[in-house]
């Protein structure tokens, strides 16, 4: 490789020319930004809200579990009921209902779905909490959070973003 040579006051500084092709690049960032790290958050983020089914609670910037079931207090409970995870239910739909989806380039949502039989879509009401519910309008579901704004997740993907960026600057 022929390096550039500078002269100054009888010294000879030998420079390498640096192997960048900043157009190529600046390409390679834009493609990864607005095809590549939307995927691959999606799926962190999903992983990460499917955890806290696992988890039974809600990690922030630390760890909030979630408030006990009745029928795991109950003495009268048997079997299965009285061991299974909260909010998992006999088929286990809910923690299974977070999803992403790419809605233009650079941008992806995550959302959590799971429908009753009759079609109602119950998931808000147990991230959310919920009072007057049921037949007679006495039932209060409380707020078991699995799904929203989560520092320790910002800081996953932005450590993710901070690889990508120094695998692409890094010479190869």
């Amino acid at each position: 490789m022929k390096l550039p040579t500078f002269y100054a006051a009888n010294i000879i500084i030998f420079c390498p020319v640096l192997p960048f092709d900043f157009d190529k690049i600046s390409a390679d960032i834009q493609r990864q930004l607005s095809d590549q790290l939307p995927t691959t958050a999606g799926k962190l983020a999903v992983d990460f809200f499917k955890k806290n089914f696992h988890d039974e609670g809600f990690t922030d910037r630390s760890f909030e579990p979630w408030p006990e079931v009745k029928r795991r207090l109950d003495p009268r409970t048997k079997g299965a009921a009285r061991t299974r995870k909260i909010l998992t239910g006999s088929t286990g739909d809910l923690g299974e209902s977070p999803a992403y989806r790419l809605d233009q380039p650079g941008s992806v949502t995550i959302y959590a779905e799971a429908f009753s039989p009759s079609g109602f879509n119950y998931a808000p009401v147990h991230n959310y909490g919920a009072t007057d519910t049921g037949r007679l309008r006495r039932t209060v579901i409380p707020q078991r959070k699995f799904i929203g704004p989560s520092f320790t997740l910002e800081q996953s993907i932005t450590d993710l973003l901070h690889q990508v960026i120094a695998s692409l600057l890094s010479p190869r």
